[in-house]
């Protein structure tokens, strides 16, 4: 598309989405991706077949993950393979880790008891500096000012 900079391409995912922009980064499918930018994803260190960067391939720019540290759906374990298999694949990995702070912690309807014990709350304070970050990594990469 004419419209588009392809150097400036930019994924943004959220739970399940955060998981799709994190194997597109790790895929090498889209090679002038800048920034892969995850939100309450779901972390693990996938085998993704050998034409979409196995399990050691090489990670398309930067990645920034926002993670609640106490996320029922992401184990320590996955956590740390996660981590590992970054590291394992020289990504420029930039992850902030919540204390304190389940899934779903950018969704201000999740406040009920309920939810919370489906794992599922608002953080208001995680919440906010995720904007914060996401608008910052955005200007960076674009060259635009945060709004």
């Amino acid at each position: 598309c004419a419209e588009v900079d392809s150097s400036q391409l930019f994924s943004i995912g959220f739970c399940f989405g955060g998981l799709a922009v994190l194997d597109l980064a790790r895929s090498g499918a889209a090679e002038s991706l800048r920034t892969t930018f995850s939100v309450h994803g779901i972390l693990d260190s996938p085998d993704l077949s050998p034409q979409f960067g196995g399990s050691q391939g090489p990670v398309t720019g930067q990645v920034v993950v926002m993670h609640g540290e106490d996320d029922p759906f992401i184990s320590q374990q996955q956590l740390d393979a996660f981590e590992s298999n970054m590291r394992e694949r020289a990504a420029d990995l930039k992850i902030t880790k919540f204390p304190g702070t389940l899934h779903a912690f950018t969704r201000p309807e999740k406040t009920l008891e309920t939810d919370s014990t489906a794992g599922l709350q608002y953080n208001e304070a995680a919440a906010s500096h995720t904007w914060d970050v996401l608008r910052h990594t955005l200007a960076t990469v674009s060259g635009f000012p945060p709004k």
